[in-house]
């Protein structure tokens, strides 16, 4: 697995790097061994959500939501190419990752006004070769 951080304005980069059964290095700027608390702590490495807003004016936002802080009030949440780590209240990281579950649809309008029972009466008769047929004469709302 690889980890980059990208400045967007400065162009400097730092990639981390793990494989399965070994621990944490950086490969960019320069080759050491990372710090294992700083690239796993906050969860964000691999987050299991990715939010991303495209703007209006072309400039678009990815924030990996990553784990929920020890407190269980907040999760960590990183605007992607940078280093800061902001703490967003778990019930808008839970609002937000439930649009998977449960998409935005519009629901169908409910009918307004009052709904008014119409009774159909009917009288019947019968035709020259034995076939009834009903026709109806007058309708009745309670």
């Amino acid at each position: 697995m690889l980890l980059e951080v990208r400045g967007l304005a400065s162009d400097e980069v730092v990639r981390v790097r793990r494989w399965i059964g070994e621990a944490w290095r950086m490969v960019e700027p320069f080759g050491a061994e990372a710090d294992y608390t700083r690239v796993e702590a906050f969860g964000l490495s691999e987050p299991p959500t990715r939010v991303r807003v495209d703007q209006e004016s072309g400039d678009s936002l990815v924030l990996p939501l990553g784990r929920e802080n020890p407190a269980g009030y907040s999760h960590y949440v990183q605007r992607e190419g940078e280093g800061a780590v902001y703490l967003v209240s778990s019930s808008v990281i839970g609002d937000t990752e439930r649009l998977l579950d449960e998409p935005p649809e519009k629901p169908t309008p409910m009918p307004t006004g009052t709904l008014v029972p119409t009774v159909i009466t009917s009288a019947s008769t019968a035709s020259a070769g034995g076939t009834a047929t009903v026709e109806p004469t007058s309708t009745v709302q309670e």
